[in-house]
């Protein structure tokens, strides 16, 4: 028995030693990544090659500026719907047409209410604070409509164009008194 023991105790030891040699491999060596240039970004709307504007226009381009159209659809989506609500539940229904001012008038409309409903007018205290609920989400979209209105017309989207720059021209009329005539304005 004490044979057995010592030929494990052996084999033990052997497999011990030699998990110790063993060693994990080296690292792989770095991979090094060079840098990519930036190729201008070139959009693709109905056909025409458009680039990003960055400061100066090149020989062969035009600018091209316009209102951001996503953000001005939004913002008059937005205030349409809040306006609408506004002037129709406390304007037609409620007869308060300080609904008719934009932005403030459906808060306006609800501290009328409420003052109302105070004076002792019975059946308005759930309205009011029916109405004042909904007075809070016709006022939030009225003013995110306009917020986005306003952005999207005052931060315009501008690219280039390939070609020269198309002409535009205009016939005004004009004149002043018994005196009429006309202005051919344009850009060339």
């Amino acid at each position: 028995m004490n044979r057995a023991c010592l030929v494990l105790a052996a084999l033990c030891l052997s497999n011990f030693a030699g998990a110790q040699e063993l060693t994990a491999p080296p690292p792989p060596p770095p991979i090094v990544v060079a840098p990519v240039q930036a190729a201008p970004q070139v959009r693709t709307d109905r056909g025409v090659a458009r680039f990003e504007y960055q400061g100066t226009v090149p020989e062969g381009f035009h600018l091209v500026t316009r209102p951001r159209m996503s953000f001005v659809t939004a913002g008059l989506a937005a205030f349409s719907a809040g306006y609408a609500s506004s002037v129709l539940f406390a304007g037609g229904l409620m007869g308060d047409w300080w609904a008719l001012v934009p932005l403030a008038g459906p808060l306006i409309t609800a501290v009328n209410l409420a003052n109302r409903a105070a004076s002792g007018i019975t059946g308005l205290g759930v309205l009011s604070s029916l109405y004042t609920f909904l007075a809070i989400i016709q006022t939030a979209a009225q003013v995110t409509g306009a917020a986005l209105l306003i952005y999207g017309v005052a931060s315009p989207e501008q690219w280039l164009e390939r070609g020269p720059a198309p002409v535009r021209v205009s016939l005004l009329p004009g004149g002043s008194g018994s005196v009429l005539g006309a202005s051919l304005v344009g850009q060339f």
